[in-house]
Parts: structure tokens; C-alpha cells; sequence
């Protein structure tokens, strides 16, 4: 067990740069057809997370997406300082490395919960009421699980500390 705690935030930093990876690659909102929006049924992640202006006019980002876009960039750079502190000669930074991964955990976990609510911010942004048939794309599902599992990765060693003490 103690092995794994040595390793938390670099995997929790992996699984992070994962979801933030599939954010940013795979559509986040699907919704049919026939609802006369856009001609393409998805809505990619760039355009949740930063809007878009085109042909088609103009869209709107999600707050929530853009949040979770922000914190999931922090909470990464936090679990680099993290993996990065121990290895310093100073025991005062191992501990402050315990502290970053706890706040970077914090941040994955809410990031992962506002992904998962991206819809109705996207289509309220949008002045959009009927979202009948929509659904949050695959990759941004595995991406907000990926964003909890991350936190709770990151969590676990500062946890079990406080807990053994």
C-alpha cells in the first residue's frame, strides 16, 4: 500500500491529462437531427468549453465546461508540483506536496461533477429550451469519471495520513 501512496499524484496526473485529452477531442453534447440546430449532431468540446463563430452563427460557451476546463489544468499543475516536492532535500515541501494533491483532488472531483452538467449550461447559455434527446458525448463521460477517479487518487495519501494520525 505504502508503494502506492509514493505514486498517487503521478497517476492521478495520468488519468487527469486523459479525461482533460478526451475533453478536448471528442464531442461533448449529442443531439438529434431533427432539431434543427446545427447540421452536425454532435457539439465538439472545444466549442462547449471556448463557443464558436462560424457559418452557422454563433455559439456560446458553457461556464460550467470552461470551469472544469480551468480547474482540470490547475489540479494537473498542482499533482506536478506534488510528484515533484518530495523529491526535494526540504521535508517542509513534502508536506506542502500533501496539501497541493488534496486541493488538486478537490478541483478534479468538482471539474468531473460539472461535466457532467454541461448540458442544461450549454443550452441555457445558447437560449436553447428544448433539449429533448440530447446526451453528454461518450468521451466526456469516461472524461468526468476519469476526473473523479483522479481526485479521489489524489485524495487517498493525505487521507490515510490524516486517518493513521
Amino acid at each position: 500500500m505504502k508503494k502506492f501512496l509514493k505514486f498517487a499524484a503521478p497517476c492521478a496526473c495520468i488519468l487527469a491529462l486523459v479525461g482533460f485529452i478526451l475533453t478536448l477531442a471528442t464531442p461533448a453534447i449529442t443531439y438529434p437531427l431533427n432539431s434543427g440546430w446545427f447540421k452536425d449532431p454532435n457539439v465538439a468540446g472545444t466549442t462547449a468549453i471556448f463557443g464558436q463563430s462560424g457559418d452557422y452563427g454563433s455559439t456560446k460557451p458553457s461556464a460550467l465546461a470552461l470551469i472544469a476546463f480551468i480547474l482540470a489544468i490547475v489540479a494537473m499543475l498542482a499533482l506536478i508540483c506534488a510528484t515533484v516536492l518530495p523529491f526535494l532535500k526540504n521535508n517542509k515541501f513534502a508536506k506542502f506536496g500533501g496539501l497541493l494533491a488534496l486541493i488538486a483532488g478537490i478541483c478534479l472531483v468538482v471539474a468531473g461533477i460539472f461535466v457532467f452538467i454541461v448540458i442544461p449550461t450549454f443550452a441555457s447559455a445558447n437560449g436553447l429550451s428544448n433539449m429533448d434527446g440530447w446526451g453528454l458525448g461518450a468521451g466526456w463521460v469516461v472524461a468526468a469519471i476519469l476526473y473523479i477517479v483522479a481526485g479521489a487518487v489524489a485524495v487517498c495519501p493525505t487521507v490515510l495520513n490524516l486517518l493513521g494520525k
